[in-house]
Order: C-alpha cells, then sequence, then structure tokens
C-alpha cells in the first residue's frame, strides 16, 4: 500500500524500565506499582512528550560516546522531566537520530513481510476468536499457533511483563502485539496511509497514533494493523515506546 525510501532501525524490544532510568532523571512507574516493575519490564506511564525527550536524550549519548553528530528530532522545553513539552523538529523520515516511528514504519516492521494481521513462519494470519482467552489461536492454515506464543493479551496476562519472553516476527522484534501500546510520530485524523510514499500525518490535531494494543485488550487491538490513540501529554498506566534510527 506505500513505499518507504529509507531504510532503519526498529529496537528489538520496548523501551524498558531499566533503560529509561539510566538515561533520565525520574521513573515513571512511581505513579503506580502495580503493572509490573523490574528493569526488564516496559517503561509505561510514558506519555508522548516523555518518549520524544528520550529519544533526544539517546541521541546525545550517542553522539558523546561515537564522537558522531546525529540530529535531535525534536524541540523540547523543560527537558528531563514530566512536564517536558515536545515537537518534531524536523520531517521523520529525514532526522539522522534517535526517534519515535511513524505509523508506516511501525506497521511495515510489525508485519514483517506479511500480509496479515499477525506473522507466523507459515504465512501469518488472524485470530480465531476475539475473547479473553489462552485458547485464542493465529489460524495460518498450516500450525495455527497460540496467539500466546507471541504476545501478551487479555487472554494470557493482568499486567505488563518482561520483554522478550515470547516469539518473535521474521525481523526478530519481540513484543510486537500486545504488553504496551507504542507511541507513533503521527497525529490522529489524516487516514491511513496518509500517502504511497513515506506517509506520515504531521496535520496537528489533539490525538496522537499509537499501535499494537497492551496487556489488557482483545486480539483485535493487538493486530498489526488496529490504530489507537491518545492525548498526547496524557500518562497512562498502558503506553510506552519502542525507538528507531535512520540508516
Amino acid at each position: 500500500r506505500y513505499t518507504i525510501t529509507s531504510d532503519f532501525y526498529l529496537m528489538t524490544t520496548e523501551v524498558t524500565q531499566g533503560m529509561f532510568t539510566a538515561l533520565m532523571s525520574y521513573d515513571p512507574t512511581t505513579y503506580s506499582t502495580t503493572y509490573g516493575v523490574g528493569n526488564d519490564y516496559p517503561a509505561y506511564y510514558v506519555n508522548w512528550h516523555m518518549a520524544a525527550d528520550y529519544a533526544n536524550l539517546l541521541t546525545q549519548r550517542h553522539n558523546s560516546l561515537n564522537g558522531t553528530s546525529l540530529q535531535e528530532c525534536y524541540s523540547c522545553s523543560n527537558s528531563n522531566a514530566t512536564n517536558v513539552v515536545c515537537s518534531l523538529a524536523t520531517n521523520p523520515y529525514q532526522c539522522t537520530g534517535y526517534v519515535l516511528p511513524t505509523e508506516a514504519e511501525w506497521e511495515y516492521a510489525a508485519r514483517s513481510g506479511a500480509q496479515s494481521d499477525f506473522w507466523t513462519p507459515d504465512g501469518g494470519g488472524t485470530y480465531n476468536v476475539n475473547s479473553c482467552s489462552t485458547s485464542v489461536t493465529i489460524n495460518d492454515g498450516v500450525v495455527n499457533p497460540a496467539l500466546s506464543s507471541y504476545g501478551w493479551f487479555c487472554g494470557n496476562s493482568g499486567s505488563a511483563q518482561e520483554v522478550a519472553f515470547k516469539e518473535t516476527n521474521y525481523y526478530g522484534l519481540y513484543d510486537i502485539h500486545g504488553n504496551i501500546w507504542e507511541w507513533t510520530n503521527d497525529w490522529w485524523g489524516c487516514g491511513f496511509p496518509e500517502s504511497t510514499t513515506d506517509p506520515y500525518c504531521g496535520t496537528q490535531g489533539t490525538v496522537t497514533v499509537k499501535r499494537g494494543g497492551f496487556w489488557g485488550d482483545f486480539p483485535s487491538d493487538t493486530t498489526s494493523v488496529y490504530r489507537g490513540g491518545n492525548y498526547p501529554n496524557g500518562i497512562h498506566y498502558y503506553n510506552g515506546f519502542r525507538l528507531i534510527r535512520h540508516h
């Protein structure tokens, strides 16, 4: 449906609590310890601005360690604080630093070469029933593996879980389906895909797009195509992120 013209690296896992607190001066999980706490759990209670700020600080860290001059992709005020406010400083496809993925980049990575709701080694498929049960399967017509083998959803979890415990997709990505919603760079309101080449909805609205679903969602919300959204300044127990860098 669309073409992405820039190669990119995408984190194999969601940003973890250990990764977040190693770089930032605060721990977002102090809002509540109910939903899973530990270095290898995904960072949640992270709003869009906090995720963008983390991306900038990671870019600074990368430059400091490697003597590079990667761009900071966001303009932020009150950096390294929970009341940080950020905006995208450049076209997300053209920025060289760490950045949230566009919807198109996230979905491309989630689909992992398949055209289905869920990737499997046998071509992928969709869920057999939209329920909170460990018996939910991915109907790929061959093995029909359990959805629980690939993600965390309302059928197998009641909280966030440590990353990288499930099967990866073809691109080696963990926890694409469920565990924590993942922020993208796009604003809600353009329709998807917004264009056929490097789609990106930069028309500022009131809601930013997130993808992937979280541990409390039905299978339908954890597919590679389902689109969710939240106010970018909202701090919720189900939102986190992973970052990309263009190559």
